[in-house]
């Protein structure tokens, strides 16, 4: 039986920027249960994701998302 990788974990130190970005994103979008409450965290984690990390902007999107995701309560691999 061959032995294969064990996957990245989302927002793992694996990757470039942009993926540690879609994986948090990720995470945030499965996670969030008050997606449909109009706090505006759901367009504070659109706005990370495509004006930040997809303008090369990756620190910035990366801490609003690790925050997002410390306000919601979701664990994440370096949350602390």
């Amino acid at each position: 039986m061959e032995s294969r990788p064990a996957e990245p974990l989302a927002g793992s130190v694996h990757g470039t920027p942009l993926d540690r970005c879609i994986d948090l994103y990720g995470l945030w979008l499965r996670y969030e249960t008050h997606s449909t409450l109009h706090s505006g965290q759901k367009a504070r984690a659109e706005f990370a994701l495509q004006c930040d990390c997809l303008d090369v902007h990756y620190e910035r999107g990366l801490e609003e998302l690790r925050a997002l995701l410390r306000r919601a309560r979701v664990p994440f691999p370096g949350g602390g």
